[in-house]
């Protein structure tokens, strides 16, 4: 874990801080922002990952063929993975817990991964603020608690599936036909459907808006 980041979020939290803690990767320029309310951590956006949420949200079925046709005018291209949970709550498709949950699992991927990052220049940006992927405010000792477990569980499917802990990497295949046989997850059918024996593991996540811990 990157101490320097860790040592910062603690210090931003006790001081009850408000903003955005930045840190930038020294080797490869990409950026993290860690958003803070009050001490605690609300968000997070990286430069070099944007959540395909609106991917995500087909894969669980809360949006179908008909719902996307509908929303479609009110989604911009540019922002759609950010503005589709705003709508597909105003229209009664998830609940505010729901999308939370979604949010979070978005937070606890790419805080986990920057905090695995070697090399990092950190700075504060006061009173910053945003409105993606928001969840209420978490210490910084729950989320990392959580991101550790998380790991943990990652490491054991990794060993299994790929006997390293480069599982993201694997190429799957389907060894037998799954057409027309439901899993009973919108979740795991969407995965089995964007598995071709092509695409590795990280790239089916990416396909259905999955974190790798979901995939």
């Amino acid at each position: 874990m990157n101490r320097k980041l860790a040592g910062a979020l603690v210090a931003a939290s006790d001081r009850n801080w408000t903003g955005a803690v930045l840190a930038r990767d020294k080797k490869t320029g990409s950026e993290a922002s860690v958003y803070l309310y009050e001490g605690g951590i609300y968000s997070l956006e990286l430069d070099d990952y944007e959540p395909s949420f609106v991917s995500r949200l087909i894969a669980a079925g809360h949006i179908d063929a008909a719902r996307l046709a509908s929303v479609r005018p009110s989604l911009d291209r540019e922002t759609a993975n950010h503005m589709v949970g705003r709508i597909v709550v105003d229209c009664g498709w998830i609940s505010v817990d729901r999308l939370a949950e979604y949010h979070r699992e978005y937070l606890l991927a790419g805080l986990g991964a920057v905090l695995r990052r070697q090399s990092l220049r950190i700075r504060e940006s006061k009173n910053e603020i945003t409105s993606r992927f928001c969840i209420l405010p978490s210490g910084i000792g729950e989320l990392v608690s959580e991101i550790e477990i998380r790991q943990m569980q990652l490491d054991r499917a990794a060993s299994a599936l790929a006997g390293s802990r480069h599982a993201g990497s694997c190429v799957l295949r389907v060894m037998r036909s799954t057409a027309g046989v439901s899993n009973g997850s919108p979740e795991l059918d969407a995965f089995m459907r964007a598995v071709d024996g092509v695409r590795s593991v990280d790239e089916v996540a990416a396909m259905c808006g999955f974190t790798r811990a979901e995939a």
